[in-house]
């Protein structure tokens, strides 16, 4: 901690995906004061705004809107062949 504080670094931000640091974002003296007001107030509003979802819910939740854009196909397929049948 020291360290970051001498090389005036006064902002680390750790990057993390699945659950391993992949690396950090750090900030200095000027833009690190406005840099957590923003931070702090999308990280205050942010829950409140995103529904809670699993990866899992969003898959299921793709798979739903790909069969049902593959059903409304069908469907304009049979309505067309129908149309074509009355007017032939």
């Amino acid at each position: 901690m020291l360290q970051l504080r001498s090389a005036g670094i006064q902002l680390v931000v750790p990057l993390v995906t699945h659950g391993e640091l992949i690396g950090w974002l750090d900030w200095g003296h000027a833009a690190a004061d406005r840099i957590i007001q923003l931070m702090m107030v999308l990280l205050t509003n942010l829950p409140s705004r995103l529904p809670s979802c699993t990866v899992a819910q969003l898959v299921a939740l793709q798979q739903a809107e790909l069969l049902e854009h593959e059903r409304m196909n069908q469907e304009m397929q049979v309505a067309s062949r129908i149309q074509h049948a009355l007017t032939a």
